[in-house]
């Protein structure tokens, strides 16, 4: 992981490299098939006690339904959008646990306009160009895409972060899931990410509401700050 049906196939040696030769056209059975991901996993001993746990899929593609030990816990369509899963209440804290999703067949498409004037890839929020484009032939794949991970949190968590920066001075917007109000101290650190300068830690006291998305946000300069 990250992979698909495409990847998996090729692995296990069922199907050939899909970008030499004709070896693509040899492989476009598996976009007719209904293809199952499963691992087993353990909660790390350090987030059993958290009040919530989340399992976060940073992408997949494109239609899927998630079961964890044998019960449903999500669906999700679409190839861009993170899926984000409470299993504060599914999962297994002291003991493995399966993980299972089932993929739908890959969604199919012409990748030429119809008679109307949208083309008929445009129906499916995924990457257009899988149904072919001037560049290269159909190939459309289906599995977990981009990174996995469990999530834990207690009292209050950061949902995102937005970073908006006008020369030195910044705005730091902050979206969190506050499930008990009160007092939280809140660290920022800020470190440059591709050249060497001096970085940033401040510390503040905020007063936080119960709900689900409370956005609060900071003002603050930078110093040393290269400009492209």
């Amino acid at each position: 992981i990250p992979g698909s049906d495409r990847t998996m196939l090729w692995e296990n040696e069922v199907i050939s490299d899909p970008y030499l030769r004709r070896n693509l056209d040899h492989s476009r059975w598996s976009e007719k098939q209904s293809w199952a991901f499963r691992t087993r996993f353990s909660v790390p001993e350090d987030m059993r006690k958290a009040k919530k746990l989340r399992l976060v899929f940073a992408a997949v593609d494109y239609e899927v339904e998630v079961y964890l030990n044998g019960e449903k816990i999500a669906s999700h369509l679409g190839a861009f959008i993170p899926l984000e899963i409470d299993i504060s209440n599914a999962v297994l804290r002291n003991q493995g646990n399966i993980l299972a999703m089932v993929f739908a067949p890959a969604t199919q498409a012409l990748p030429n306009q119809l008679q109307d004037d949208h083309a008929d890839f445009a129906k499916y929020h995924r990457s257009q160009m899988s149904y072919g484009w001037d560049w290269m032939r159909a190939m459309v794949p289906v599995g977990i895409t981009d990174r996995v991970w469990l999530e834990s949190s207690d009292n209050v968590r950061i949902k995102d972060i937005f970073f908006r920066s006008k020369s030195s001075h910044v705005t730091l917007a902050i979206e969190s899931e506050v499930a008990v109000a009160g007092q939280y101290q809140l660290t920022i650190k800020m470190e440059p990410f591709n050249f060497v300068g001096q970085g940033l830690s401040l510390q503040a006291v905020q007063a936080l509401e119960q709900s689900e998305n409370h956005t609060f946000q900071f003002e603050f300069d930078v110093a040393d700050v290269h400009y492209w």
